[in-house]
């Protein structure tokens, strides 16, 4: 009974430096000796059973609470390192300025296409039918216009040239002949003719006369006298058709002789045209300036007009395209077709020449869309060329917009697409300011490729945020990547 009336004044004794300490949100109160030895536990209030004081275990646990206490350190410093107190990683670009120069020109939209010409290509082949006596180009060499580039054997075009102008000096002899007249001669030999026809006639006259006299007498018989008729009435018709003859010399020719024989002449010319035309055609000449794309026949080939052979070729012997206007095929996009118009200067890199920058001007945008593709198809121009420059070949082509700071404009800040942000107060961006990021609104305009045109709230030179801007927030310490 008496400890347990010890142990509740006990209990009474502690309640009362307990209240007396500091609770939480109260001020601190120091605890009077009184107060601290009543803390005691009741185990400790029985010294006189020889137990060891509680006093003694306390201090004996201390140096397992500063180990505790290290570790708890040691643990915060890791994750203080690892977790959300360590500065993010971020990437940044650099503000560039566009233009400042009149005549200027900044990027706009880049295109990937292929070298075209106008004229896209043309096969050349032969008009007449032939074997390829000749071929004077390789595949890849540049000709000029009306350049021979092959030839035909011409040996029967050439014989039948040679018999057309024989046939046309012919007619032209008899047209001169008609139109000119006989000569003297002529008239003096066809007039013999007919004295020669009259004299051969009176004698045959003669002779049928004396033999129907000797025919009455019994002395000739009818035979012979038959035989001098028939004589008598062919002379009639020697002299009848010499006396005409000699009278055609004296008129001269008819107006439609003349005719028919100067129609004669006009055939004959053209068929020597003709066959100087299908000699001319066995050279194969080239019809424009431009380079050779393909040999599709070689010498001692058949050709013929019109007719297709196991190559599939026809009469085609080279395969060539214009130079003189060659052109970048592209593809635009329909949510980029707004930014193409004709006229637009153009920057052109060939894929094989990647050093070599080609000037050039949107030349051709197509009236319809491709629905599959959603593209729509564009040609730019090339206003200038070289032997480079060869039908097929890939290229970057990269659209221009003509600065207008002659005018007074402003220059332009270009800022990556990736460094803006929307916000509800407008577009926002990431300024690096030290080894911390500041918030700046801007104000955006046209849109080139990649790259935002942007008005005020940046300067060039200062560095934006690129990349891990999600989840930044004002005035937060950064680091860049190296």
């Amino acid at each position: 009974m008496a400890a347990g009336a010890e142990a509740e004044r006990n209990r009474a004794g502690m309640s009362e430096p307990m209240a007396k300490t500091a609770l939480p949100g109260g001020p601190r109160v120091r605890p009077s000796l009184e107060g601290l030895r009543s803390l005691r536990l009741e185990g400790d209030q029985r010294g006189a059973s020889g137990e060891r004081p509680r006093r003694a275990r306390y201090y004996g646990a201390r140096p397992a609470l500063a180990g505790g206490a290290v570790l708890l350190v040691l643990v915060a410093y890791v994750v203080a390192a690892r977790g959300p107190f360590r500065p993010p990683v971020v990437e940044v670009s650099r503000v560039v300025a566009s233009g400042g120069e009149a005549g200027s020109v900044s990027p706009l939209l880049t295109l990937t296409g292929y070298v075209v010409t106008r004229r896209k290509y043309v096969d050349l082949g032969a008009t007449v039918p032939g074997r390829i006596a000749w071929i004077g180009v390789e595949e890849g060499d540049r000709f000029e216009a009306r350049q021979p580039l092959a030839r035909l054997d011409e040996d029967e075009l050439r014989a039948q040239r040679q018999l057309a102008a024989a046939t046309l000096e012919a007619a032209e002899a008899r047209l001169s002949e008609l139109v000119t007249g006989p000569l003297p001669e002529e008239l003096a030999r066809a007039k013999a003719q007919v004295d020669e026809a009259a004299a051969v006639l009176r004698l045959a006259e003669r002779t049928l006369v004396r033999d129907e006299e000797l025919a009455r007498e019994g002395i000739v018989s009818l035979y012979q006298l038959d035989a001098a008729r028939s004589e008598a009435a062919a002379a009639q018709a020697r002299w009848q058709t010499a006396s005409e003859a000699c009278n055609l010399l004296r008129r001269g020719a008819r107006a439609e002789v003349i005719r028919s024989a100067r129609a004669e002449v006009a055939r004959s010319h053209a068929g020597l045209d003709q066959a100087r035309s299908r000699l001319d055609q066995t050279v194969v000449r080239a019809p424009f300036r431009g380079v050779v794309l393909e040999k599709v026949r070689d010498v001692g080939d058949s050709v013929v007009p019109g007719g297709v052979d196991r190559r599939g070729s026809g009469s085609g012997i080279l395969r060539v395209a214009s130079d003189d206007d060659l052109r970048i095929e592209v593809e635009v996009s329909e949510v980029n077709l707004a930014q193409v118009k004709l006229g637009q200067p153009a920057r052109v890199v060939l894929d094989a020449w990647a050093d070599k920058v080609y000037e050039g001007r949107v030349a051709k945008l197509l009236p319809s869309a491709n629905r599959q593709k959603a593209t729509v198809k564009a040609e730019v121009a090339l206003l200038s060329s070289d032997a480079l420059v060869r039908p097929e070949m890939g290229a970057k082509v990269q659209l221009m917009e003509a600065s207008d700071t002659a005018a007074g404009t402003a220059v332009r800040l270009l800022v990556p697409k990736a460094a803006v942000m929307p916000a509800p107060d407008g577009p926002t961006a990431f300024v690096l300011d030290g080894e911390r990021v500041r918030t700046r609104r801007v104000q955006l305009g046209a849109v080139r490729g990649d790259l935002v045109e942007v008005g005020s709230g940046l300067a060039e030179g200062q560095y934006v945020v690129v990349k891990g801007q999600d989840k930044l927030r004002d005035g937060q310490r950064v680091r860049r990547t190296k």
